[in-house]
């Protein structure tokens, strides 16, 4: 989608010249090796884990990221009866700091029940 949306720039628009990376390629020439974003440091993994366990410390969080992208796997009881939507405004409002200073970016949930977890572990 984002090669699609730049072969429609303007001539000459410094986007023009983006044209010949495809989405992956992009993101790996900008990111290559750069563990920046916005030029603000990128966040760890396990800070990301720290920051969910301070306001969740009964879950079981697991993340995985490589400094753009992250994604984190909650697992917890206090989802029990809560929507998919509500389960994430939880996990985003114990990252809010993170979230609005750029640090954290391209984030992936998933988040369970103990129960939920177990069912999908046994299919």
């Amino acid at each position: 989608m984002l090669s699609a949306s730049l072969r429609l720039a303007p001539r000459g628009s410094a986007l023009r010249a983006l044209t010949k990376f495809s989405p992956g390629e992009f993101v790996r020439a900008f990111h290559n090796n750069n563990k920046k974003v916005n030029d603000v440091d990128a966040i760890s993994n396990e800070t990301v884990k720290k920051l969910l366990e301070q306001k969740m410390p009964q879950a079981e969080i697991r993340v995985e990221g490589d400094g753009y992208h992250y994604r984190a796997t909650i697992i917890s009881d206090e989802f029990e009866g809560a929507p998919t939507v509500q389960r994430h405004k939880a996990v985003y409002a114990a990252l809010k700091d993170a979230i609005t200073s750029g640090t954290l970016h391209a984030l992936v949930l998933r988040t369970y029940t103990r129960e939920e977890w177990r069912n999908l572990q046994n299919n």
